[in-house]
């Protein structure tokens, strides 16, 4: 039996698991309401990311294909980002179903093949887990910058509003100017 085919008969098993190790970064009360209710409106991040990752999954096993991977893989990754997982949690799923599909070979001696002949296939899937791991990182990184970059305006526009309020910024129409510290203490010298 080719790996494919063994992926594609225990898919239900590993894929479980799989789900599992994605999961398992949650506390356990968490992970136990994500499990429960799969519907898409009652638990939308379980829901995405299962779609998301049998998407993957099967990718895997049949035509690889990175640009076809990576919106499926952003569904998963941006929430893992806005969580505030740092990336080796965030990502520790993927690198994981190398162990997974190995055990499951392992465990299946004889219904399965076993992993002594299948060095070429398990390294090819190995290349594409590996693949994964780093486009996923990507979009990882992306993600944190996207965010940093709204909490940055976020904390310009506050410290704007705040110094307006204080009547320590002049607006122009060009642009707005602070105005200088000698400014300030004449004003204030003067009452105003």
């Amino acid at each position: 039996m080719k790996l494919p085919d063994f992926l594609l008969q225990k898919r239900p098993e590993i894929f479980n698991k799989w789900f599992d190790l994605l999961l398992s970064v949650y506390p356990e009360d968490t992970a136990r309401l994500m499990k429960s209710k799969e519907e898409r409106f009652a638990n939308p991040v379980a829901y995405a990311a299962k779609d998301a990752l049998e998407g993957i999954y099967i990718s895997l096993y049949e035509d690889f294909d990175s640009a076809g991977i990576r919106p499926l893989l952003d569904d998963i990754i941006r929430i893992r980002a806005v969580q505030e997982f740092c990336p080796s949690v965030a990502l520790a799923f993927i690198p994981g179903l190398k162990k997974i599909v190995r055990e499951t070979l392992r465990i299946s001696n004889g219904s399965g093949p076993s992993a002594d002949g299948l060095h070429d296939e398990l390294a090819l899937l190995d290349e594409r887990i590996d693949s994964l791991t780093l486009l996923a990182f990507d979009i990882y990184m992306q993600c944190k910058e996207k965010l940093y970059e709204i909490r940055a305006n976020e904390t310009r526009n506050l410290t704007f509003r705040l110094l307006q309020q204080a009547e320590l910024l002049h607006i122009r129409e060009e642009k707005p100017e602070l105005m200088s510290i000698d400014s300030i203490t004449n004003r204030k010298k003067r009452g105003g």
